[in-house]
Order: C-alpha cells, then structure tokens, then sequence
C-alpha cells in the first residue's frame, strides 16, 4: 500500500534547562485520507460504508475535513485501508502519527527583535500593539484567566479526546501564548488569543488531530490571523496540504523549525513552503545549539531561555528554550504588522525586508542569515 511507513525518531537535547526525550510513530490501524479536490465526502463516507467494508473488516470515521483539507481520519482494518486507497477519489492516503510540542525545555528575547545590533538596551519599544487581530495558538492549550491575557483568551476545539476540555495541562501553549500576544512578555499585546488545543499532557499528539484544529482555523478565523505552531511532526504531506489551505483562506501560518540539529526540510509543517518557519538564537546572536536548519528555515528569532508565561498559577512565569519559543516571536511579529494594515499574503516578505541581516554566527550556508526584528 503506498502509505506512510511507521518512522521512530529519537532525541536527546542537552545543556538546557528542561529536557525531553521524543519519539515519533505513526498510530496502527489510524489513517488519514485525502480526496481529489471536487468530492464530496459524505456520500464518499456513505457509499465506503455500504459497499467497501466487509464483515470481519474494520471502518470507522473519527474526524472529517471540508476546509484544510477535502478528507476524513478513519480506524481502518488492512483489508478496508487498501480498498479505500483504489478509490478514484482519493488522492492520497496516510498513517496518522504522532508529533510533539518542540520544548528544549521583560524577556530579553523582546528587547533582542527592536534593536539590529547587540548589545541589548534593556527596552522593548515598538510600534503597534496588535489590536484587531486574532491569534490562533495551536498548543497543549492555554491557561486563560492567567494575567498575562487580562481577558483576551478564547477556546477552540480541542482535538484530544482526554477529558481535559482545553486546559493547559503541560505548559507549553500558556508560555507560547504569552510570548505571542500575553500583556507582560508579548508582542502583540492587544491581539485576541485563540487557543486550539491539539497535544496532551506529554505534549504529544496525533496527525489527524492536528490537521483537525488546522481545519477549524481555515473554517472559522476571525481575520486578520496569524496561527503559531510551534510542533513538528516527521514529514508529512497531509499536515502540509492543510497549513498551505488555510494560508489560502487569508491566515499567516508560522511553524518552528525543530529541534533536532537537523534540515528543516525533514519536518512538517516547517517544510511547507506557504508557512513561515522560524529557527531560534541565543543571546549572542548564535544560531542555537539544537536549532534545525536549512534552506526550509525563513527567518530566525530568540529561542534560548525565553521568559513567558507559566501554566502552573495566574502568576506564575517559566524559562524556556527551543524552536518553539522562537515560534511565537515571529507569530507576534506578524500580528503586530497585520495590525498595522499589512496584508496576510506580504507579512513574509515585510518580515525578511525588515530583519537584521548578517548578524547571527554558526548558521549554514543555507540557512538565511535573518534575525526577526520589528520597528
């Protein structure tokens, strides 16, 4: 069967001050089922369920796509899996995985982006503060009466399934959030914050999900918008598809490169052109250890020690590091130009005009040597 095969990914990032050991897999019997632009799914699901699955076969629908993506995630049996393959209106068909939140476990990351050049001015003044926009936190959920937010958090769906209705069980959407858009140690301060909330507890999640919140967020968004994922999963094309479909429905997509020391280009949805894909720096304007890179990376940001938000109280802050962290920098960045009458598709090309350039060391040759910076 042309399907995804199950890939493990091992990885220990050191020197930190919170460390994860990941694991990617794909999830049996779970796939993920994409159809040709023009079918209509549900006579499809219909006609799949009368005439396709046999008595001892397996097919159940679990999440159904209409606007990221034209498709559905199903519980199939082998036999039902290769039968629905054949089908002329699928396009294609893929394992449902699991990815993870990317954590390597006033910030000087904001004081960093409205300077180019070092030394830090302990200040962080900019122009704009986001108001009228809408940023959607793709995450472990946000922990909304937290004061960072002051009011300006709303829930999405969430796309779990385990009981815990889109609360921040983890801590890595709060302290994303926070970065972004939070009142204290954001950007955009003045931005609503949406919060959809895809991974659990561990920090991890399926495919089918994710492409679920995705899904939503293409549906639903109160534009202008930006979406912050700071999440990676192995390369995967339908993940791909549907951050390239809500970017077409007028959202800014900014995804994190990773952190594995590795291309960009490995990983999804940083590989996806459409996105905005951040790498992260320390304070010294070197590329950071465990940061991905490549020609797949656009811009990079602060993603050392980064001060933000903590899930833990409504008062309480934590340090992190990782890719993740450098996400949320340019997701605010990006909210503070649409807030400023920028359209969704120019806020790329105004964020790498805008970027210090040459300033960050040990990058590769193909990496951009771009540094997120906002007036």
């Amino acid at each position: 069967m042309r399907i995804g095969i199950s890939i493990a990914l091992f990885l220990s990032v050191l020197g930190l001050v919170q460390c994860i050991d990941i694991r990617i897999q794909t999830i049996p019997d779970r796939y993920i089922v994409v159809l040709n632009d023009g079918e209509i799914l549900d006579p499809l699901l219909t006609r799949i369920q009368q005439n396709m699955v046999p008595r001892s076969g397996r097919f159940s629908v679990f999440r159904k796509y209409y606007k990221a993506l034209n498709g559905f995630a199903a519980d199939m049996s082998e036999d039902v899996a290769e039968r629905v393959l054949e089908l002329p209106a699928v396009k294609y068909m893929e394992q449902d995985a699991i990815g993870v939140v990317d954590v390597a476990s006033s910030s000087w990351g904001l004081d960093r982006i409205d300077q180019h050049d070092l030394p830090l001015d302990d200040a962080f003044n900019i122009e704009g503060d986001g108001e009228g926009v809408t940023v959607y936190v793709l995450d472990t959920g946000v922990r909304d009466t937290h004061e960072e937010f002051g009011g300006r958090v709303s829930h999405g769906g969430d796309y779990v399934d385990d009981g815990w209705n889109g609360i921040d069980c983890h801590g890595h959407g709060t302290h994303c959030a926070g970065t972004a858009a939070g009142g204290i140690h954001g950007i955009a301060r003045k931005a609503n914050i949406v919060s959809i909330r895809l991974f659990n507890c561990a920090g991890s999640g399926s495919a089918s999900g994710t492409i679920a919140g995705i899904d939503e967020v293409a549906q639903n968004a109160v534009l202008p918008a930006v979406m912050s994922m700071s999440f990676r999963f192995l390369a995967n094309q339908a993940i791909d598809d549907a951050v390239a479909r809500a970017v077409d429905a007028g959202v800014v997509a900014v995804a994190g490169a990773g952190n594995e020391n590795m291309d960009t280009c490995l990983f999804s949805p940083a590989r996806e052109p459409k996105a905005i894909t951040a790498g992260a720096t320390d304070r010294d304007d070197k590329r950071a250890s465990f940061s991905n890179f490549g020609s797949c990376v656009d811009i990079f940001a602060p993603g050392v020690a980064i001060v933000s938000s903590s899930s833990a109280s409504d008062t309480a802050i934590a340090i992190w590091s990782g890719t993740s962290m450098a996400t949320p920098h340019v997701a605010g960045a990006a909210a503070i130009l649409l807030g400023k009458g920028i359209a969704a598709s120019d806020v790329l090309q105004q964020l790498l005009q805008d970027a210090s350039q040459n300033v960050i060391y040990n990058t590769d040759f193909l990496s951009p040597n771009r540094l997120l910076y906002l007036n």
